[in-house]
């Protein structure tokens, strides 16, 4: 996707300058992106000649921390870009891969009608990528399992008590002696084994 606005820069007055052209602003979208996120790289992309550039070719690599340079991909330009005008092209899409401080550099190439100072044609910006959102560190396997088997004979070890506490009570309550209640008959009274009275006194 291209935009065609004007630079603001003084028309060159020779008629045989070639188109210049210059990387004057560059940001990604998302500007802090996350690892695994989908980042596009806007470009504003100026004519400084006094010629228009039919075409021109605008690449992108990607310096990783820790890695090689990755080319991510090229750009043509899809309509000529007039003196003094410029152009905001959109690079192609890409991941973010690596955590850490990533460096961007464009480069402007294959330039039509031919010309051009290189210096003009690149520019180096910095892209931080951070960690992706809910990630973390797992413990190690034997960790795990450690913490595992801990946490099983806990649970075993206050089920033990819960069980015992319980019997305990219940025997507590089976032995204990049970008091008659108000509903209860009389226990019978024992026999009368004294011997009868002497009749007649």
């Amino acid at each position: 996707m291209e935009s065609l606005g004007t630079a603001g820069y003084a028309t060159p007055t020779n008629p045989e300058s070639p188109p210049i052209l210059a990387v004057v602003n560059a940001s990604t979208n998302p500007t802090w992106p996350r690892e695994g996120d989908i980042v596009t790289v806007s470009m504003t992309i100026a004519n400084h000649g006094a010629t228009a550039a039919d075409t021109a070719t605008i690449s992108l690599v990607d310096d990783r921390p820790g890695a090689s340079p990755v080319p991510i991909g090229e750009t043509q330009l899809s309509s000529p870009i007039p003196p003094g005008a410029f152009v905001v092209v959109n690079s192609q899409p890409f991941v973010a891969v690596g955590v850490g401080e990533h460096t961007l550099t464009i480069q402007i190439t294959a330039v039509s009608p031919p010309g051009g100072s290189p210096a003009d044609g690149s520019m180096s910006i910095p892209m931080t990528v951070e960690p992706a959102t809910g990630t973390s560190q797992s413990p190690p396997l034997a960790g795990r399992l450690g913490e595992e088997g801990l946490r099983t004979i806990g649970f075993a070890a206050i089920l033990v008590v819960l069980v015992a506490a319980t019997l305990l009570i219940l025997v507590s309550v089976l032995s204990r002696p049970r008091e008659p209640g108000p509903l209860d008959p009389p226990a019978p009274e024992p026999p009368d084994r004294s011997p009868p009275p002497l009749w007649p006194p």
